[in-house]
């Protein structure tokens, strides 16, 4: 003997179920109690019978990782959160800044489940307004769209760009070998660093 409540307890987990439980997700607006059950145990019409192939309500965003990026490098950010979605096509997301007069688009890199995406910033720089400097403060905004639209933010992430004061030596060997060593601000920014001298990349090491 199976009762859906038993199963699940979030509106993605419930409609993962298996088709022939019949479970469903009880939604209602104004009140806490939502649970997975049968249909015909969801009270209407102050709640709403949520069924497989429908997008979930009241999507959540638990982390972003990294809270941070450049706006001249491509990072890459993985969400983690509830609801969010079915499928790639049901999502976008975006950085929205605090005052709302910038956004980009965070391209979806790969989508796991309704539980984790990626995401990935690129090509900011061709449209930046050029008077805008960093530190820019914002939210993460997830869409999750259908035949209706739910919508989750998480707010403090951050653009920045780092700042290099110290490298030495200053010279070295055509043939490579030497240990440099770089100092200054802000140089953990995004979740890969890269390091070059012109076209010759310096391995990081630590």
């Amino acid at each position: 003997m199976y009762e859906c409540s038993n199963m699940a307890t979030q509106c993605d987990e419930c409609l993962q179920q298996r088709v022939e439980y019949s479970c469903g997700f009880c939604h209602q607006e104004s009140s806490s109690k939502r649970s997975c059950m049968l249909e015909k145990h969801c009270r209407r019409p102050k709640s709403r019978w949520i069924y497989t192939g429908q997008p979930c309500p009241n999507p959540q965003i638990v982390s972003v990782s990294p809270m941070n990026a450049t706006f001249t490098s491509a990072t890459n950010l993985t969400i983690k959160g509830l609801n969010l979605g079915r499928m790639k096509g049901d999502i976008t997301v975006a950085f929205v800044s605090e005052d709302g007069y910038q956004r980009f688009p965070c391209y979806i890199a790969s989508y796991t489940n309704s539980r984790q995406l990626e995401c990935s910033f690129s090509d900011l720089e061709r449209s930046l307004d050029r008077s805008l400097e960093p530190p820019l403060r914002g939210n993460i905004l997830v869409n999750v769209s259908q035949s209706q639209e739910y919508q989750a933010t998480l707010p403090n992430f951050l653009f920045m760009e780092p700042q290099l004061d110290y490298l030495f030596p200053k010279m070295g060997p055509y043939q490579g070998g030497t240990l440099v060593t770089l100092r200054g601000s802000k140089l953990m920014i995004g979740n890969r660093r890269e390091v070059s001298f012109g076209s010759f990349p310096c391995r990081v090491i630590k």
